[in-house]
């Protein structure tokens, strides 16, 4: 990645930060920190080499300006410096209740990383809490559980928790549910990360007085620095200041004692704020706002101009109770990012992106039937963003788009885009279709190996088939305009600005040859379908693409 890559995140942040902290109480806390000379001061500040890390303790201060900065002048040099930045990315977004954005920067971590991490499960696992998403949620326990990334009693009070927080009707049960996953927090004194994020639902959930009988008693100057942490959270809620200060500097102690520079200035500098001094919390150093810095030319890119939809990974297990639909083939664990695919070559290839497949180390194919079959690239278009993926198990014939169902687009003519748009949440069983209308036979600067449509896309459309309305392939889709970077410099929000790949180059990539293709006006003597008729006649023809990634 580049530094413009830096640059693109830090300026989605700025603009979720102006978002997010108008009218929203609970993230109050001032976008850029007052004054900066004491916690620079401070010799465990000297000692955090990371801005990441730097930024963590900002962020928990509520100085997100100065946080976003640090971020923003951070010029990554290795793949731990990336994976630090996307997490100290996903810590603002999760600073500022933006769940979904944690979970999208914590996806982009974890495809740094051969194996799952512990750190970004329980973070992701918070997030899908936070966002109510109780079936990811259960999704990331079973992936814990089979691949034993963290305790069974960290498994089991996570579990508890997350049944606890769903709705039930019986208020006895839900009694005894929260009680259960009070008990099981409380077994969880030596885990002090999953002790202070469990800790933070229980007290959104109005369990102050469970949690203040479960925790134990605690002499002056004793006990779990994250403990004590949790204690000064619950004296701030019930408005005595001197009892959470009195907290926060026996977590700050304890914090210090083990040689935890972060979590010791959190707690230093929260226990700073409550006093009547005017006290620093931020660094010396340039926390001028942001400046829109995009040049036009990378607006034009397909990382500035497009959202690569595709690039999101997520783990990827293999559920106990096998259903209908075969599952992909790989180790449970796997980083997999998905994007869509169309059938083609007599069922023996399928058609995709080029970007879909690029960086990838293993891929697997799947029908809106629930037919599975791993496969492997054989070619990666130079000139266009199309790749082609032979199946180990070719899929009958019939299920193929043939070279004589392609068409050129046609201004005004109605279209449908099928697919798998955000699989990860809406599930990757069965495609998606919307439908729209050819808006201009020409994508950025007349490009004319493209075409806009308005159909809707999202991440995950990348490489699915754009179909005109009796059945014709038109187009393969491939990305849509950034709407927050052009808003950033622009000042504007564009609406339904999609990109499809033309027809005759789908035709060129297939064949080897330059030939001309029908228009879709050609064929006028067909009868038009309705698009639930599309759908189905396409189901088995349009497939999801699993990118394994290492």
């Amino acid at each position: 990645m580049s530094q413009k890559r830096v640059s693109l995140l830090t300026h989605v942040l700025a603009t979720m930060l102006s978002m997010c902290l108008v009218g929203t109480p609970v993230h109050a806390a001032s976008q850029s920190a007052p004054n900066t000379r004491a916690l620079a001061a401070d010799p465990a500040w000297q000692r955090l080499a990371s801005p990441a890390d730097r930024a963590e303790v900002l962020v928990s201060l509520g100085a997100y300006q100065d946080a976003v900065a640090l971020l923003k002048q951070w010029q990554p040099s290795s793949e731990s410096d990336w994976l630090a930045l996307d997490l100290g990315i996903a810590g603002v977004f999760r600073a500022l209740g933006q769940s979904e954005k944690v979970e999208a920067y914590l996806d982009e971590a974890q495809t740094r990383l051969s194996q799952p991490n512990a750190k970004i499960w329980r973070l992701r696992l918070d997030a899908q809490l936070t966002a109510k998403r109780w079936d990811a949620a259960e999704n990331s326990l079973e992936m814990a559980r089979h691949t034993g990334l963290v305790t069974p009693e960290v498994q089991a009070a996570w579990r508890a928790l997350l049944s606890a927080m769903q709705p039930i009707n019986s208020e006895a049960v839900v009694t005894d549910l929260w009680s259960d996953a009070i008990a099981r927090w409380r077994a969880l004194l030596s885990e002090d990360a999953d002790l202070r994020l469990i800790a933070g639902h229980l007290i959104n959930a109005q369990q102050t007085k469970a949690i203040l009988g479960a925790m134990p008693s605690l002499a002056e100057g004793g006990g779990s620095p994250a403990v004590w942490s949790i204690k000064a959270t619950l004296a701030k809620r019930s408005g005595d200041d001197t009892a959470a200060r009195a907290a926060h500097i026996q977590a700050a102690t304890g914090y210090q004692k083990a040689g935890n520079d972060v979590a010791y200035l959190i707690q230093r500098s929260q226990a700073n704020l409550l006093t009547s001094e005017e006290t620093d919390v931020g660094p010396a150093n340039d926390t001028t706002p942001l400046q829109a810095i995009e040049s036009r030319d990378m607006r034009l890119t397909r990382r500035g101009a497009f959202l690569q939809e595709s690039q999101q990974a997520v783990p990827y297990f293999k559920p106990l109770s096998p259903k209908s639909f075969e599952r992909f083939p790989f180790p449970g664990g796997t980083a997999v990012r998905g994007a869509s695919g169309v059938v083609v070559d007599g069922g023996r290839r399928v058609l995709t992106n080029r970007h879909v497949v690029e960086g990838g180390s293993d891929f697997a194919v799947r029908t809106g039937l629930g037919e599975v079959s791993k496969a492997r690239v054989v070619f990666m278009s130079e000139t266009d963003d199309l790749a082609i993926l032979e199946l180990d198990k070719p899929l009958p014939a019939a299920r193929a788009i043939e070279l004589s169902d392609l068409r050129m687009a046609q201004p005004g003519s109605q279209v449908v885009a099928m697919g798998y748009p955000l699989w990860y949440l809406l599930g990757s069983q069965t495609p998606s279709l919307t439908n729209g209308v050819v808006a201009k036979v020409a994508g950025i600067n007349e490009d004319p190996k493209m075409f806009q449509l308005t159909a809707k896309i999202n991440r995950g459309n990348s490489g699915g088939p754009v179909f005109d309305m009796r059945g014709h392939l038109v187009g393969l889709t491939m990305g849509k305009l950034d709407n927050e970077a052009l808003r950033l410099s622009e000042g504007i929000m564009p609406e339904d600005i999609n990109f499809a790949i033309q027809a005759d180059r789908i035709r060129q990539a297939l064949t080897g040859r330059i030939d001309p293709v029908a228009n879709t006006n050609a064929t006028a003597d067909l009868a038009v379908k309705p698009p639930e008729q599309i759908y189905q006649d396409m189901l088995g023809r349009v497939v999801i693409v699993a990118v394994a990634v290492k």
